[in-house]
């Protein structure tokens, strides 16, 4: 009998808890329609039509000719894209060496100014 009131706490439901725990959900769901949202919005854009972009309506025909254009059409990016992507692969292939040099150094060796000097480059 001395253990009733004990169980009966333990199984009680804990209110605040709960709230706390629909308010972190509910956060993080509004967090995702953040996130999520404009990515959402930028691809819906890219299928729409050019003067559906600047109209009113929610909805409206779908259609690849944006998409078109630029892959093959008047304004084919074809051509930049490719010298984007030697670019950036160059700046990779050179960037990443001195970066596993740099972070073997800052674990390795202890400095005056060294954390300062990580941070700086972070």
């Amino acid at each position: 009998m001395l253990n009733q009131p004990l169980a009966r706490r333990a199984r009680a439901v804990r209110w605040k808890d709960v709230a706390g725990r629909v308010g972190e959900i509910l956060l993080a769901l509004l967090t995702l329609f953040f996130v999520i949202f404009p990515i959402f919005w930028l691809i819906y854009t890219s299928f729409r039509s050019g003067l559906d972009v600047y109209s009113d309506r929610f909805f409206s025909t779908l259609t690849l000719d944006n998409f078109r254009t630029i892959l093959i059409g008047q304004f084919s990016v074809v051509e930049e894209f490719f010298t984007t992507l030697l670019v950036s692969s160059a700046t990779v292939a050179i960037g990443v060496p001195f970066g596993v040099m740099a972070a073997y150094v800052f674990a390795r060796y202890r400095f005056r100014g060294g954390e300062a000097l990580m941070v700086g480059i972070l």
